[in-house]
């Protein structure tokens, strides 16, 4: 009988271990089973027929990963207006226009709180009721995206007339340090 007790102590603690473990893990997930959801704002660019365009997509994931909120955004001229009126300000739109069945050429994702993903959210919606002029050369697409940029506390590039590749691109760089942060900081959790 004996020799039987050391083993069946043994597999008691393990057990018990391992059980304090599940309900640890449980806990970080939350009653329902399932992680915490986690926000990302991703800025984008992808080709047009002119000289590209830059936007904003807005993500809230589950526990799961699944993507259970999406706002896609950019800053165009209104459709409705002559495109030989555009180079002298028009009027302008914030929407998909699908933005989001083109390839994108450049991206750049930062997670951020939830308290972020609702301003930024919110400051998308303000722009788009307010429809600010378009003028290609100093309220654009890229404009657009800085404002948001900053909004989440992103640094973004005061010169908005380039390319939309190019801005993206050097966002990413003006931010790298912060990323990299953000992301070991979420790795630890």
């Amino acid at each position: 009988m004996r020799k039987y007790l050391i083993p069946l102590c043994a597999l008691g603690i393990i057990t018990s271990m391992m059980s304090s473990a599940d309900d640890a893990q449980a806990k970080k997930r939350g009653s329902r089973g399932s992680a915490a959801a986690s926000y990302e704002i991703e800025f984008r660019s992808r080709p047009t027929n002119w000289v590209g365009h830059s936007y904003v997509v807005a993500r809230k994931r589950n526990g799961a990963g699944r993507t259970t909120m999406r706002k896609v955004a950019g800053f165009w001229p209104d459709p409705t207006i002559p495109r030989i009126m555009v180079p002298f300000g028009s009027r302008g739109v914030v929407e998909a226009r699908g933005d989001g069945n083109h390839t994108t050429t450049k991206m750049f994702r930062v997670r951020v709180y939830r308290s972020t993903f609702e301003r930024v959210v919110s400051k998308m919606n303000h722009i788009a009721r307010r429809r600010p002029t378009y003028n290609p050369f100093d309220q654009n697409c890229n404009t657009f995206v800085a404002v948001v940029a900053r909004t989440a506390g992103v640094k973004a590039p005061r010169d908005y007339f380039q390319f939309p590749d190019s801005y993206v691109a050097q966002m990413q760089t003006m931010n790298a340090s912060k990323t990299s942060a953000r992301t070991r900081r979420s790795a630890q959790r």
